[in-house]
């Protein structure tokens, strides 16, 4: 058992990494943030030109998904899909978090650019 203040520290991690998550998106002119983070909750989308960008994060998150390497949901602010990663998991780190943002970003170009996905 860790007690309240081991679960504490725990909670305040996952923040800790949402606020690096956020930092990596304020750095992709890719992606963008879609509401004020307050938990572990980052609620993003990606951006291209030209492009419904409902059916864009719509396909870039199935893609994510068939690829197998995140887990990660879509939900609806203000009728815009977004993708939103929770923080929920000791495994995660700001490592993992950057392997994450690149995850992203070879889905919205294999989605953009109509790449064949290569195992």
């Amino acid at each position: 058992e860790i007690g309240d203040a081991g679960w504490a520290r725990k909670c305040e991690d996952y923040i800790e990494l949402a606020d690096y998550l956020e930092s990596l998106i304020e750095q992709h002119p890719e992606i963008e943030m879609m509401s004020t983070r307050k938990w572990a909750n980052v609620c993003f989308r990606m951006k291209s030109e030209n492009i419904d960008l409902n059916v864009l994060n719509t396909q870039i998150r199935d893609k994510i998904m068939k690829r197998g390497k995140w887990m990660i949901s879509k939900a609806l602010i203000d009728n815009h899909v977004i993708l939103r990663p929770v923080i929920a998991n000791s495994a995660v780190s700001k490592k993992s978090l950057e392997g994450f943002i690149e995850e992203c970003l070879t889905c919205l170009r294999i989605v953009r650019d109509g790449e064949m996905l290569i195992q």
